[in-house]
């Protein structure tokens, strides 16, 4: 991965290397960040877990499971991998 400013229109990559792939995203820690090392990807990698999480909470609560066995549930899946990397 080549790291470089956002705003930089001309990129004078460097040459290949045999045997060596170049990639535009890297997950570090489990944040994932890409070639400008923006967070952008790992956001949307989040909201998509969040949005299947939402789905699943709201099949059990249809299923009748509710307060604080439902809140122990969200704050296990939903909570925990959206405030993951939030001091980062």
């Amino acid at each position: 991965m080549v790291v470089h400013l956002p705003t930089n229109k001309s990129l004078n990559l460097p040459p290949l290397v045999p045997n060596l792939t170049r990639v535009d995203q890297i997950t570090a820690l489990g944040i994932t960040f890409n070639n400008t090392l923006s967070c952008g990807p790992h956001v949307s990698l989040i909201t998509a877990k969040a949005a299947a999480s939402f789905y699943s909470l709201k099949t059990l609560k249809s299923h009748g499971l509710s307060g604080p066995v439902l809140w122990d549930v969200a704050w296990a899946t939903l909570l925990a991998q959206i405030t993951y990397a939030s001091p980062s």
